[in-house]
């Protein structure tokens, strides 16, 4: 389920929304594939398929979390914990640390952790039959190699008790889901960080776009007004899956969450009621017989508009285009 708004990166107020339109390939990095090409990849396998192989990659990113936890600043939002993706590296990453240009990374498509420098890669796990504790012990002794030691050693994520119930959480060993099912996987949180790319661009006052190690989904967060317990917000972002769907989803939730009737939603979305409100989109929906550019423009469409009624709502304005 996505994340409460008050774990998020803030941004500041604005009405606006993020175009139905994705943003000119020259509006991109050079290593940032399009939309389009990613959702054309998408579906090769069932989206209910990629449970098991999404709960694995799930505790494989914690290590990469530890990374922040341990090495980097603390800050009150918890985002020195957050991972992002990373299109040069190719995997999902945490934040550098300044003082040594030190990152760790989750190489899905390998299933593999590694902790990268300023000048590449600098050792790599395969995770294949390691437990937790192995990673753990392996981040450890790979920072002092690299000149950055944990002095206080590893500092493992504390939110490991609200992980999904799976061997892996009881001390068991990881195993290498099927090698497409991570590539699907792969292309799901590629396709994540380029549609908040293009959300965050074409809406400024959007956050930045973070993978959270608790759900491990990935989100922005559209501040409308206020801070802390009265903030009024919206956030949009994109899940592997979770407790409340079996295959991934992109949602948009709006905080607080609206009362009343809700609106039909354009592309196939839903809205969600149970436990928390948001409209959802869910992948099976999303590629029903339709190329990338169609599912692009659906998945964008979806967004502008959930987002609009989320700002609608919670601020009596109607968002812009």
């Amino acid at each position: 389920m996505p994340l409460p708004p008050l774990q998020r990166n803030a941004g500041s107020a604005a009405c606006v929304s993020p175009g139905t339109t994705p943003l000119p390939r020259s509006a991109m990095p050079a290593d940032v594939p399009s939309l389009s090409s990613l959702l054309s990849v998408v579906g090769r396998t069932p989206p209910r398929e990629l449970t098991e192989a999404r709960v694995r990659l799930h505790f494989a990113a914690q290590p990469v979390a530890a990374f922040g936890f341990t090495v980097l600043d603390a800050r009150e939002d918890f985002s020195h914990t957050a991972l992002h993706w990373s299109h040069a590296a190719n995997a999902l990453v945490s934040e550098t640390d300044q003082a040594s240009g030190l990152f760790a990374a989750l190489h899905i498509r390998d299933f593999a952790v590694a902790l990268h420098g300023s000048a590449g890669e600098v050792e790599r796990l395969p995770l294949d039959g390691r437990t937790l504790d192995d990673v753990y012990d392996w981040l450890e002794q790979a920072l002092g190699r690299a000149g950055r030691p944990a002095t206080d050693g590893i500092v493992k994520p504390g939110h490991m008790g609200d992980m999904p119930t799976h061997p892996v959480g009881e001390g068991g060993a990881l195993a290498s889901p099927d090698a497409g099912k991570l590539e699907e996987l792969e292309a799901w949180m590629a396709a994540a960080d380029v549609l908040l790319r293009d959300v965050v661009a074409q809406t400024p006052a959007m956050g930045p776009a973070l993978c959270w190690p608790h759900h491990f989904d990935t989100a922005t967060l559209h501040v409308l007004a206020g801070s802390g317990e009265s903030m009024r917000s919206v956030g949009v972002g994109l899940s592997p899956g979770d407790g409340a769907y079996d295959q991934p989803y992109v949602y948009v939730t709006p905080w607080p969450y609206p009362e009343g009737p809700l609106p039909s939603l354009p592309g196939g979305g839903t809205w969600h009621t149970e436990g928390w409100t948001g409209a959802v989109l869910r992948a099976d929906a999303l590629l029903e017989g339709e190329g990338g550019e169609a599912r692009a423009h659906r998945l964008l469409e979806f967004v502008r508009f959930a987002h609009g009624v989320g700002v609608e709502r919670l601020t009596g304005k109607e968002g812009d285009a």
